[in-house]
């Protein structure tokens, strides 16, 4: 499992952990008591108007949210990625934590997707390749799983090629995301 592991660490590490990842602590949360009542519903009707309704799209930015998001994906993929490198971790260990760790990996893709639907025109041109690489990346990190779990040298050695492949890409296009934008990534230390 490990023959790749220094090519494999140089790539991704250098643009996965160069990042800030600055950690927030959790929102606290309080208990409300909600005090129910068997009244019937009532039912109204909704004023008449001459005026069309108007919609307004949820805004957000790459240097916002995208940003926050990378971050989270840098943090995973770091611990999967020490993992896989750690010389007293076996096999099964690395699968068990490539179990816990890729639906977080997978959430935070999900996350990056639902971001199409909120990002000014000039900044989707640039992020929807960005977020390509993110499906590479992901792709990338299951297949290794896939592999290591299977004890497939040969499936271990193209996940790593697709991770690597996914990581330079990447990496190309935050330096482009900054240049266009104007706006600081994590990772694009190394532009």
């Amino acid at each position: 499992m490990k023959r790749w592991v220094a090519p494999l660490a140089v790539s991704l590490l250098i643009a996965s952990c160069a990042a800030d990842t600055q950690s927030a602590s959790p929102p606290s949360t309080t208990a409300a008591r909600v005090a129910t009542t068997t009244k019937a519903p009532v039912t109204t009707q909704a004023p008449t108007t001459t005026r069309a309704p108007t919609t307004t799209a949820p805004s957000c930015s790459i240097d916002d949210e995208a940003r926050d998001l990378v971050r989270e994906w840098n943090r995973v993929s770091a611990e999967l990625l020490a993992s896989y490198m750690g010389a007293s971790v076996i096999s099964v260990q690395y699968v068990a934590d490539s179990e816990r760790l890729m639906p977080k990996l997978n959430r935070v893709v999900q996350d990056l997707r639902y971001l199409r639907e909120c990002l000014p025109a000039d900044e989707l041109v640039v992020f929807e390749p960005f977020l390509g690489t993110y499906n590479d990346k992901l792709s990338g990190y299951s297949a290794l799983g896939n592999a290591v779990r299977l004890g497939s040298g040969e499936m271990e050695e193209t996940a790593i090629e697709i991770l690597m492949a996914a990581n330079a890409e990447s990496v190309g296009m935050a330096c482009e995301i900054a240049r266009i934008t104007g706006e600081r990534l994590p990772g694009v230390d190394v532009c």
